[in-house]
């Protein structure tokens, strides 16, 4: 038998640990003795392993309790861990695409964000003029899709900035919708936005708006440098191809950065 520092010696863990673990209910002592001393058998060792499996799978201590004593459960377990994983996989390819765009930009003297040019077909959307901080833009998105009676996002959302340049506090902006076959009618009272068929300079933005305006630096400096006259009537915009309010996760968002030129 061996007393609790040893015990925690021979798992390569802490005393702490394996007294905690005892607490919590999840690995009991084999005996206590008439002081209350703890003794552990060495075949423990094994119990204690099997809870750092199921920890490096993702679960809580106050999960894997269910899972010890039946392992016949561990198959579901696996399945949904593998799902996991697999969408992990999936996110850490979509960065490492970026981190590889951005290397190559970098050796070829590049600034890290390489904006283009493009024709923009004409398009309509239901919009809303509002007065605030970029950190709103979510919210007033809601809004309008509650308005419309889209609880998950099912068209496509934008945010039209009428002051270049970063104003994070009082940009006066309009939050919008696009209008498409299935919202055409949906509209109600909302104020219907036209853009004309018109060339812009755009970059398209995988992944979360949480540096965004970082990255809209760039697409501003591409106008400046390449001496570029903006649209007089045209303002600049965010398009959310694929948004956070259509369930994705923000590493899923993809966001099209425009700013209308003559």
């Amino acid at each position: 038998m061996l007393n609790t520092k040893a015990f925690a010696e021979l798992c390569s863990s802490s005393k702490k640990t394996i007294l905690h673990y005892d607490r919590i209910g999840l690995l009991k002592p084999k005996m206590l003795n008439d002081r209350g001393f703890r003794f552990y058998e060495p075949q423990q060792v094994l119990v204690f392993q099997k809870i750092q499996m199921l920890k490096d799978f993702g679960l809580k201590l106050k999960e894997t309790k269910s899972y010890l004593k039946n392992d016949g459960k561990l198959g579901n377990l696996f399945d949904t861990q593998k799902h996991i994983l697999e969408k992990e996989k999936v996110s850490l390819e979509k960065k490492l695409a970026r981190i590889s765009e951005y290397i190559e930009n970098l050796k070829n003297k590049k600034p890290i964000v390489v904006p283009k040019i493009k024709t923009v077909k004409a398009f309509r959307f239901f919009g809303e003029d509002k007065k605030g901080r970029y950190v709103d833009i979510n919210k007033y998105q809601q809004e309008i899709f509650a308005k419309l009676g889209e609880k998950k996002a099912v068209s496509t959302g934008l945010t039209v900035f009428y002051e270049p340049g970063y104003r994070p506090h009082g940009s006066t902006m309009t939050t919008g919708i696009l209008i498409n076959p299935y919202n055409s009618k949906k509209g109600g009272k909302l104020k219907i936005y036209r853009v004309p068929t018109h060339k812009a300079v755009y970059y398209t933005h995988f992944g979360p708006y949480s540096y965004l305006s970082y990255v809209w630096q760039y697409v501003n400096k591409f106008v400046t440098q390449n001496k570029l006259r903006r649209h007089p009537q045209i303002a600049e915009r965010e398009i959310y191809l694929k948004g956070p309010l259509g369930g994705n996760k923000e590493e899923d968002c993809i966001t099209e950065l425009q700013i209308p030129i003559e």
